[in-house]
């Protein structure tokens, strides 16, 4: 597990962007980042944004498993291009 190829097979997964696109966090106007900002999230585009725009709060299991394999999968693709 882990080459690169596997990793963009992966996260091109439609179960996997919709886990994402659903962990997305907008904007609350905390003025930490208020208005909040435009971003691509594997395709998508997401407006009004929290600057800390992805968050997982009470993951089920199959949520956690996912996020786990992007993590492992994303650092051996980064160490195999010698980064």
């Amino acid at each position: 597990m882990g080459d690169t190829d596997e990793y963009e097979q992966y996260i091109s997964d439609e179960t996997l962007k919709d886990m994402v696109w659903n962990s997305v966090k907008h904007c609350t106007k905390c003025y930490n980042c208020k208005p909040g900002n435009s971003v691509m999230v594997l395709g998508k585009q997401f407006d009004e944004v929290c600057h800390s725009w992805l968050m997982m709060k009470n993951p089920d299991a199959d949520t956690l498993n996912c996020a786990k394999k992007i993590v492992i999968m994303r650092k051996q693709a980064i160490a195999d291009m010698g980064v």
